[in-house]
């Protein structure tokens, strides 16, 4: 009975090793994400309008998982996000992080706001690495 006992934990704390618990996790600095661009005028989910965000400096929209893995989602609602935080592209620019992207929208992506179709055409889509610039 003693050996199976021992040979379980041992067990269990390699496979706690191997899978940590999520809480445990440190948040990603950076991530390379498919970039693409965005003219929809309206309200971002954080509160203003798209406009008015990129007045100040950029909109931006990340993916939900995203977000998550650079540390932004404080939870346990469903818009617990820490919205306002600067996100460098790498090669684009620094925009402030206030809205996300819909649901089916999975993996890592990021939309940047721009005020008209042609900017957006222009930007076509990207692959590049995002960080965190402030916390």
């Amino acid at each position: 009975m003693r050996r199976f006992f021992k040979a379980s934990a041992v067990g269990l704390s390699l496979l706690w090793t191997i899978y940590p618990v999520s809480g445990n996790c440190q948040p990603r600095q950076e991530a390379l994400a498919t970039i693409t661009a965005y003219c929809l005028k309206g309200h971002t989910t954080s509160g203003p309008t798209t406009a008015a965000v990129h007045r100040q400096g950029g909109c931006l929209a990340l993916s939900r998982k995203l977000a998550k893995d650079l540390g932004l989602y404080r939870g346990p609602g469903k818009y617990d996000y820490r919205f306002g935080i600067i996100i460098e592209v790498a090669g684009v620019g620094r925009f402030i992080f206030s809205d996300l992207m819909p649901p089916q929208w999975e993996g890592y992506r990021v939309d940047i706001y721009y005020p008209t179709l042609k900017q957006c055409r222009g930007f076509g889509v990207k692959k590049c690495q995002v960080k965190v610039v402030t916390q």
